[in-house]
Protein backbone atom coordinates (compact mmCIF):
# COMPACT_ATOMS: atom_id res chain seq x y z
CA UNK A 1 0.00 0.00 0.00
CA UNK A 2 1.10 3.27 -0.70
CA UNK A 3 2.47 5.32 1.94
CA UNK A 4 0.32 8.12 2.76
CA UNK A 5 1.68 12.16 3.92
CA UNK A 6 -0.63 13.32 6.72
CA UNK A 7 -1.48 16.83 7.17
CA UNK A 8 -1.79 17.51 10.76
CA UNK A 9 -4.17 18.84 12.65
CA UNK A 10 -4.10 22.02 13.50
CA UNK A 11 -6.53 22.38 15.96
CA UNK A 12 -4.91 19.62 18.29
CA UNK A 13 -0.74 19.91 17.97
CA UNK A 14 -0.10 23.50 20.64
CA UNK A 15 3.09 24.33 18.88
CA UNK A 16 1.60 26.66 17.43
CA UNK A 17 1.61 29.48 17.93
CA UNK A 18 4.31 30.59 19.54
CA UNK A 19 6.49 28.28 17.73
CA UNK A 20 5.54 28.70 13.55
CA UNK A 21 3.10 25.49 13.29
CA UNK A 22 0.60 26.77 11.35
CA UNK A 23 -1.35 25.15 9.07
CA UNK A 24 -1.22 26.59 5.86
CA UNK A 25 -2.86 26.69 2.14
CA UNK A 26 -1.37 27.78 -0.97
CA UNK A 27 -4.85 28.65 -2.23
CA UNK A 28 -7.14 31.99 -1.70
CA UNK A 29 -11.02 31.97 -1.02
CA UNK A 30 -11.84 32.58 -4.45
CA UNK A 31 -9.71 29.91 -5.63
CA UNK A 32 -10.89 27.42 -3.28
CA UNK A 33 -14.60 28.11 -4.37
CA UNK A 34 -13.35 27.40 -8.22
CA UNK A 35 -11.57 24.15 -6.94
CA UNK A 36 -15.10 23.14 -5.24
CA UNK A 37 -17.48 23.96 -8.71
CA UNK A 38 -14.44 21.94 -10.74
CA UNK A 39 -14.67 18.28 -8.39
CA UNK A 40 -18.55 19.24 -8.20
CA UNK A 41 -18.74 19.18 -11.91
CA UNK A 42 -16.71 15.55 -11.72
CA UNK A 43 -19.39 13.99 -9.18
CA UNK A 44 -21.84 14.86 -11.03
CA UNK A 45 -20.38 13.86 -14.16
CA UNK A 46 -19.75 10.28 -12.73
CA UNK A 47 -21.29 10.12 -8.94
CA UNK A 48 -18.59 7.06 -8.32
CA UNK A 49 -15.42 9.25 -8.51
CA UNK A 50 -14.28 8.65 -5.23
CA UNK A 51 -11.64 10.89 -5.45
CA UNK A 52 -13.39 13.68 -6.43
CA UNK A 53 -15.72 13.65 -3.49
CA UNK A 54 -12.68 13.34 -1.29
CA UNK A 55 -10.50 16.40 -2.30
CA UNK A 56 -13.81 18.46 -2.37
CA UNK A 57 -14.34 17.20 1.39
CA UNK A 58 -10.79 18.37 1.61
CA UNK A 59 -11.44 21.73 0.40
CA UNK A 60 -14.42 22.32 2.33
CA UNK A 61 -12.64 21.21 5.57
CA UNK A 62 -10.25 24.30 4.33
CA UNK A 63 -13.16 26.64 4.97
CA UNK A 64 -14.31 24.75 7.83
CA UNK A 65 -17.75 23.79 6.62
CA UNK A 66 -16.90 20.60 8.29
CA UNK A 67 -20.07 19.05 8.34
CA UNK A 68 -20.37 19.34 4.40
CA UNK A 69 -16.88 17.90 4.22
CA UNK A 70 -17.71 15.06 6.39
CA UNK A 71 -20.72 14.06 4.24
CA UNK A 72 -18.22 14.37 1.14
CA UNK A 73 -15.54 11.67 2.57
CA UNK A 74 -18.39 9.69 3.56
CA UNK A 75 -19.39 9.33 0.19
CA UNK A 76 -16.04 8.67 -0.54
CA UNK A 77 -15.67 6.17 1.79
CA UNK A 78 -18.95 4.44 0.47
CA UNK A 79 -17.61 4.29 -2.57
CA UNK A 80 -14.37 2.49 -1.94
CA UNK A 81 -13.54 0.90 1.04
CA UNK A 82 -10.69 1.49 3.30
CA UNK A 83 -10.17 4.88 1.33
CA UNK A 84 -7.17 5.52 4.31
CA UNK A 85 -7.07 9.88 3.12
CA UNK A 86 -10.25 10.04 3.61
CA UNK A 87 -10.87 8.28 6.85
CA UNK A 88 -7.48 10.52 8.31
CA UNK A 89 -9.60 13.54 7.10
CA UNK A 90 -12.70 12.42 8.31
CA UNK A 91 -11.75 11.88 11.50
CA UNK A 92 -9.89 15.41 12.13
CA UNK A 93 -13.20 17.07 10.95
CA UNK A 94 -15.12 14.98 13.26
CA UNK A 95 -12.32 15.61 15.96
CA UNK A 96 -13.28 19.81 15.02
CA UNK A 97 -16.87 19.03 15.98
CA UNK A 98 -15.98 17.89 19.52
CA UNK A 99 -17.06 14.32 17.90
CA UNK A 100 -14.06 12.18 19.58
CA UNK A 101 -15.68 8.92 19.47
CA UNK A 102 -16.16 8.85 16.04
CA UNK A 103 -12.84 10.33 15.31
CA UNK A 104 -11.44 7.76 17.18
CA UNK A 105 -13.03 5.03 15.54
CA UNK A 106 -11.90 6.51 12.09
CA UNK A 107 -8.23 6.71 13.72
CA UNK A 108 -7.58 3.20 14.56
CA UNK A 109 -9.06 2.35 11.37
CA UNK A 110 -6.15 4.04 9.38
CA UNK A 111 -3.55 2.49 12.08
CA UNK A 112 -5.35 -0.99 10.79
CA UNK A 113 -4.75 -0.45 7.48
CA UNK A 114 -1.19 1.34 7.45
CA UNK A 115 0.41 -0.35 11.10
CA UNK A 116 3.74 1.40 9.90
CA UNK A 117 2.90 4.70 9.02
CA UNK A 118 4.04 6.96 11.60
CA UNK A 119 1.37 9.81 10.22
CA UNK A 120 -1.19 7.26 11.65
CA UNK A 121 -0.77 7.34 15.24
CA UNK A 122 0.26 11.14 14.85
CA UNK A 123 -2.92 11.97 14.15
CA UNK A 124 -4.26 9.41 17.07
CA UNK A 125 -1.99 10.59 19.66
CA UNK A 126 -3.68 14.76 18.51
CA UNK A 127 -6.77 13.26 19.49
CA UNK A 128 -5.86 11.95 22.67
CA UNK A 129 -3.98 14.73 23.52
CA UNK A 130 -7.06 16.97 22.84
CA UNK A 131 -9.23 15.20 25.33
CA UNK A 132 -6.05 15.64 27.95
CA UNK A 133 -5.78 11.72 28.12
CA UNK A 134 -1.97 12.19 28.05
CA UNK A 135 -0.73 8.78 29.03
CA UNK A 136 -2.33 7.62 25.56
CA UNK A 137 -1.38 10.76 23.64
CA UNK A 138 2.27 10.09 24.71
CA UNK A 139 2.44 6.53 23.82
CA UNK A 140 1.08 7.05 20.22
CA UNK A 141 3.91 9.94 19.86
CA UNK A 142 6.23 7.36 20.82
CA UNK A 143 5.80 4.86 18.12
CA UNK A 144 5.62 7.37 15.59
CA UNK A 145 9.02 7.97 16.80
CA UNK A 146 10.08 4.32 16.84
CA UNK A 147 8.91 4.21 13.31
CA UNK A 148 10.28 7.48 11.77
CA UNK A 149 12.17 9.65 14.31
CA UNK A 150 12.01 13.22 13.78
CA UNK A 151 11.75 16.65 15.06
CA UNK A 152 8.38 17.60 14.62
CA UNK A 153 7.35 14.01 16.29
CA UNK A 154 9.75 14.87 19.52
CA UNK A 155 8.15 18.59 19.81
CA UNK A 156 4.74 16.76 20.13
CA UNK A 157 5.48 14.70 22.19
CA UNK A 158 7.62 17.18 24.64
CA UNK A 159 4.41 19.94 24.21
CA UNK A 160 2.62 16.59 25.56
CA UNK A 161 4.80 15.84 28.38
CA UNK A 162 4.07 19.48 29.16
CA UNK A 163 0.66 19.72 29.63
CA UNK A 164 0.64 16.20 31.46
CA UNK A 165 3.00 18.25 33.77
CA UNK A 166 5.42 15.45 33.27
CA UNK A 167 8.49 18.09 32.99
CA UNK A 168 11.53 15.59 33.02
CA UNK A 169 9.75 13.92 30.18
CA UNK A 170 9.84 17.53 28.13
CA UNK A 171 13.02 18.24 29.57
CA UNK A 172 14.24 15.01 27.97
CA UNK A 173 12.73 15.20 24.94
CA UNK A 174 13.82 19.08 24.12
CA UNK A 175 17.36 18.11 25.07
CA UNK A 176 17.08 15.05 22.13
CA UNK A 177 16.27 17.87 19.77
CA UNK A 178 18.67 20.15 21.30
CA UNK A 179 21.44 16.86 20.21
CA UNK A 180 19.64 16.50 16.86
CA UNK A 181 19.99 20.21 15.65
CA UNK A 182 22.20 21.88 18.22
CA UNK A 183 21.81 25.12 15.91
CA UNK A 184 18.17 25.64 16.44
CA UNK A 185 17.59 28.41 19.04
CA UNK A 186 14.14 27.90 19.50
CA UNK A 187 14.67 24.32 21.15
CA UNK A 188 16.62 26.14 24.06
CA UNK A 189 14.32 28.71 23.97
CA UNK A 190 11.53 25.80 24.74
CA UNK A 191 13.58 23.93 27.21
CA UNK A 192 14.73 27.53 28.99
CA UNK A 193 10.87 28.07 29.29
CA UNK A 194 10.28 24.76 31.40
CA UNK A 195 13.15 25.22 33.26
CA UNK A 196 11.79 28.71 34.49
CA UNK A 197 8.28 28.38 34.43
CA UNK A 198 7.89 24.65 35.51
CA UNK A 199 10.73 23.97 37.37
CA UNK A 200 12.10 26.95 38.50
CA UNK A 201 15.53 26.07 37.74
CA UNK A 202 16.47 29.37 37.05
CA UNK A 203 20.29 29.14 36.12
CA UNK A 204 19.56 26.23 33.85
CA UNK A 205 16.72 28.62 32.20
CA UNK A 206 19.51 31.27 31.97
CA UNK A 207 22.25 29.24 30.19
CA UNK A 208 19.21 28.01 27.58
CA UNK A 209 18.20 32.09 27.15
CA UNK A 210 21.62 32.93 26.63
CA UNK A 211 22.50 30.04 24.28
CA UNK A 212 19.08 30.92 22.21
CA UNK A 213 20.20 34.53 21.72
CA UNK A 214 23.75 33.46 20.81
CA UNK A 215 22.47 31.08 18.21
CA UNK A 216 20.29 33.91 16.64
CA UNK A 217 20.97 37.14 17.79
CA UNK A 218 18.41 38.69 15.63
CA UNK A 219 15.72 36.95 18.10
CA UNK A 220 13.47 39.23 20.06
CA UNK A 221 12.53 36.47 22.16
CA UNK A 222 15.08 35.11 23.24
CA UNK A 223 15.81 39.00 24.78
CA UNK A 224 12.48 39.15 26.22
CA UNK A 225 12.09 35.69 27.92
CA UNK A 226 16.42 36.44 29.25
CA UNK A 227 15.39 40.04 30.73
CA UNK A 228 12.20 39.01 32.14
CA UNK A 229 14.01 35.92 33.99
CA UNK A 230 16.79 38.47 34.66
CA UNK A 231 14.35 40.61 36.70
CA UNK A 232 12.68 37.66 38.32
CA UNK A 233 16.82 37.18 39.85
CA UNK A 234 16.83 40.67 40.75
CA UNK A 235 19.49 41.29 38.40
CA UNK A 236 18.34 44.33 36.93
CA UNK A 237 21.18 45.76 35.24
CA UNK A 238 21.29 42.98 32.63
CA UNK A 239 17.62 42.77 32.36
CA UNK A 240 17.70 46.46 30.85
CA UNK A 241 20.81 45.55 27.87
CA UNK A 242 18.04 42.58 27.06
CA UNK A 243 15.31 45.27 26.85
CA UNK A 244 17.63 47.45 25.31
CA UNK A 245 18.39 44.80 22.47
CA UNK A 246 14.62 44.37 21.99
CA UNK A 247 14.55 48.07 21.17
CA UNK A 248 17.14 47.87 18.66
CA UNK A 249 16.20 45.45 17.18
CA UNK A 250 13.05 46.14 16.64
CA UNK A 251 12.32 50.14 17.75
CA UNK A 252 8.80 49.91 16.66
CA UNK A 253 7.59 47.15 18.91
CA UNK A 254 6.03 48.29 22.03
CA UNK A 255 6.93 45.29 23.87
CA UNK A 256 10.88 46.40 24.61
CA UNK A 257 9.36 49.81 26.20
CA UNK A 258 6.68 48.01 27.83
CA UNK A 259 9.53 45.45 29.81
CA UNK A 260 11.78 48.28 30.60
CA UNK A 261 8.47 50.39 32.49
CA UNK A 262 7.60 47.43 34.19
CA UNK A 263 11.17 47.00 35.76
CA UNK A 264 11.54 50.72 36.26
CA UNK A 265 8.13 50.22 37.92
CA UNK A 266 9.43 47.63 40.33
CA UNK A 267 12.11 48.98 41.51
CA UNK A 268 9.95 52.50 42.20
CA UNK A 269 11.63 54.89 39.27
CA UNK A 270 8.25 56.09 38.33
CA UNK A 271 9.34 58.78 36.31
CA UNK A 272 11.82 56.68 34.08
CA UNK A 273 8.71 54.07 34.13
CA UNK A 274 5.81 56.74 32.68
CA UNK A 275 8.74 57.29 29.93
CA UNK A 276 8.98 53.67 28.85
CA UNK A 277 5.55 53.28 29.12
CA UNK A 278 4.49 56.66 27.14
CA UNK A 279 6.77 55.56 24.07
CA UNK A 280 5.14 51.77 24.15
CA UNK A 281 1.67 53.85 23.81
CA UNK A 282 2.87 55.87 21.11
CA UNK A 283 3.78 52.59 19.46
CA UNK A 284 0.36 50.70 20.49
CA UNK A 285 -2.33 52.91 21.29
CA UNK A 286 -4.45 50.65 21.30
CA UNK A 287 -2.76 48.00 23.86
CA UNK A 288 -4.64 48.37 26.98
CA UNK A 289 -2.42 47.18 29.84
CA UNK A 290 -0.01 50.09 29.12
CA UNK A 291 -2.54 52.51 29.53
CA UNK A 292 -3.21 50.56 32.82
CA UNK A 293 0.34 50.01 33.78
CA UNK A 294 1.04 53.69 33.03
CA UNK A 295 -1.81 54.12 35.48
CA UNK A 296 -0.10 52.42 38.05
CA UNK A 297 3.28 54.27 38.01
CA UNK A 298 1.20 58.00 37.74
CA UNK A 299 -0.98 56.53 40.80
CA UNK A 300 1.91 55.46 43.24
CA UNK A 301 4.29 58.59 42.12
CA UNK A 302 1.14 60.67 43.59
CA UNK A 303 -0.16 61.85 40.60
CA UNK A 304 -3.64 60.81 40.95
CA UNK A 305 -5.38 63.32 38.08
CA UNK A 306 -3.22 61.93 35.75
CA UNK A 307 -3.87 58.13 36.81
CA UNK A 308 -7.41 58.26 36.53
CA UNK A 309 -7.45 58.79 32.36
CA UNK A 310 -5.43 56.25 32.06
CA UNK A 311 -7.43 53.70 33.67
CA UNK A 312 -10.59 54.92 32.30
CA UNK A 313 -8.65 54.44 28.99
CA UNK A 314 -7.58 50.68 30.05
CA UNK A 315 -11.43 50.13 30.56
CA UNK A 316 -12.47 52.00 27.25
CA UNK A 317 -10.40 49.39 25.48
CA UNK A 318 -10.83 46.10 27.31
CA UNK A 319 -14.32 46.98 29.02
CA UNK A 320 -14.43 43.46 30.25
CA UNK A 321 -11.35 43.28 32.11
CA UNK A 322 -12.30 43.03 35.94
CA UNK A 323 -9.42 43.93 37.40
CA UNK A 324 -9.28 47.59 35.25
CA UNK A 325 -12.79 48.30 36.01
CA UNK A 326 -12.09 47.53 40.00
CA UNK A 327 -8.96 49.67 39.61
CA UNK A 328 -10.63 52.31 38.22
CA UNK A 329 -13.80 52.20 40.85
CA UNK A 330 -11.04 52.40 43.98
CA UNK A 331 -9.54 54.84 42.71
CA UNK A 332 -12.29 56.91 41.99
CA UNK A 333 -13.28 57.06 45.43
Amino acid sequence: MKKLVYKLPVLFLIVVLLWGMVNQTCFGASQIDQLIERYSQRIEANPNDAEAYYERGALLAKIKNTEQAISDFTVALAIRENYVKALYKRGIAYAELNKFDLALNDMEKVILLEPNNSGSYIGRASLFQKQKKYSSAIADYSKAIELEPNDWYYLFRAKAYEEAESYDGAIEDYSTLIQRSPNSHMYYLMRGTVYEKRLSMYQFAVKDYQKASELDPTDIVSYECLGNLYTKLKEYEKAVVCFDKMIELKPNWSDGYKQKGRLYYELKKYDLAITNYSRAIEISPQQSVLYFDRGNAYLDKGLRANAIPDFKKALELAPKNKKFLKKLIEVGK
